[in-house]
C-alpha cells in the first residue's frame, strides 16, 4: 500500500484500472482478440481515480494483487471487517460513477444508509 504522502503514478493507476475492469467482467468478458471499449475504460479509470485513497488501495489490492482480506488487514492495521466495508464502499462508488458519470455525493450516501433501516 502507498503511504499517505505518496501520489500514485497516473499511468500505473490507469493500467491497474484497466486490469481490474477486465477481471471484473468475468463471464461477460468480450472476445480477447477485440480491444476493450475505450470509452468504458476511460470512465473506469476516472472512477478509480476519484475513490478515496484507502478505498482505492484496498480495491486494487483485492482485484489486482489478489490479496485476501486478512492480508490487507494485516498490512494496513485495519480489522478484516473494516477492509470489507472499504471494499464494499469502493464497489458502490465505482458502480455509481459508471452509471451516473459522477461520484456519489453525501446525500446519496445518506439515502442509502436510511434505506437500510
Amino acid at each position: 500500500m502507498a503511504s499517505d504522502t505518496e501520489e500514485p503514478n497516473v499511468a500505473a493507476l490507469a493500467q491497474r484500472a484497466r486490469e481490474a475492469f477486465e477481471r471484473s467482467l468475468g463471464a461477460e468478458r468480450p472476445d480477447p482478440s477485440e480491444p476493450p471499449d475505450p470509452e468504458r475504460l476511460r470512465r473506469l479509470e476516472a472512477a478509480v481515480r476519484t475513490l478515496p485513497r484507502r478505498q482505492r488501495e484496498i480495491f486494487l489490492a483485492l482485484r489486482l494483487d489478489h490479496m485476501s482480506y486478512a492480508q490487507i488487514a494485516e498490512r494496513t492495521g485495519l480489522s478484516i471487517e473494516t477492509v470489507k466495508r472499504h471494499f464494499a464502499a469502493a464497489l458502490y462508488h465505482l458502480r455509481h460513477h459508471m452509471t451516473y458519470g459522477r461520484s456519489p455525493g453525501l446525500r446519496a450516501r445518506w439515502r442509502r444508509c436510511l434505506r437500510l433501516w
